[in-house]
């Protein structure tokens, strides 16, 4: 009789471990999995970040094309304003004597009067 309330007791140990080392071989699978997709998750979010960076990027540059589009729109109405023409040198001349300097550009012309 003792022996197999011992046997019982060892079978029923064996089903235990049985048991647990099944859950823990299910647990690691799902442990991989969830790995596995978290390493999916990361790439798709890198991959978004860059999406978004380089849309960023084009919209600055969009920006500063059309920011240099009005700049010489503003430019040209200037020196129609005070009677210059620019040239192809980056030197604006007016009809009268008399040089200006304005940053890199020089206006030739009385512009003592004139207000910018």
């Amino acid at each position: 009789m003792r022996d197999q309330s011992h046997a019982a007791e060892l079978a029923l140990k064996a089903k235990e471990l049985y048991d647990c080392k099944a859950t823990r071989f299910s647990e690691l699978e799902h442990r991989e999995k969830l790995d596995a997709d978290c390493i999916e998750l990361q790439s798709q979010l890198l991959a978004v970040e860059k999406q978004l960076l380089s849309r960023k990027l084009n919209l600055f540059t969009y920006g500063l094309e059309e920011t240099k589009e009005n700049l010489e729109f503003e430019l040209s109405d200037v020196l129609s304003r005070i009677g210059a023409d620019k040239s192809s040198t980056g030197v604006a001349t007016a009809a009268s004597a008399g040089v200006a300097s304005i940053g890199a550009l020089q206006l030739a012309g009385d512009v003592s009067g004139c207000s910018l």
